[in-house]
C-alpha cells in the first residue's frame, strides 16, 4: 500500500499518525479512508539498445498502478576535453 505525492510513491509505514493516535491496521478499507491505496508493480518492458524503460504511475479510486514508458538513452555529450584527446 502507498500514496502518490507529487507523482512520487510514498510506500506505507506503520504506525499511521493520525487524530493524535498511532493506528496499526492491515485493513483496505481503514488504509483507504487515510489515502493509502493497493500498489501494483508491473515489470518492465524488455528494451532494444539505446532504449531504457522510465516508470510513472497511474492512481485510480483505489489502486495505484506501475506503468512503463520506453525512452532513448540520451547522447553522452562530448566534453572540449574529450574533443582534444581524440
Amino acid at each position: 500500500y502507498g500514496k502518490l505525492i507529487n507523482n512520487e510513491l510514498h510506500v506505507l509505514r506503520l504506525p499511521i499518525k493520525a487524530d493524535g493516535e498511532d493506528i496499526f491496521t492491515n485493513d483496505p478499507v481503514v488504509l483507504l479512508r487515510y489515502g493509502y491505496k493497493e500498489v501494483i508493480f508491473t515489470d518492465p518492458p524488455e528494451c532494444e539498445e539505446g532504449y531504457y524503460a522510465e516508470s510513472a504511475w497511474d492512481e485510480t479510486e483505489t489502486t495505484i498502478v506501475q506503468r512503463w514508458t520506453v525512452v532513448p538513452i540520451p547522447p553522452e555529450e562530448v566534453t572540449e576535453n574529450e574533443y582534444t584527446e581524440n
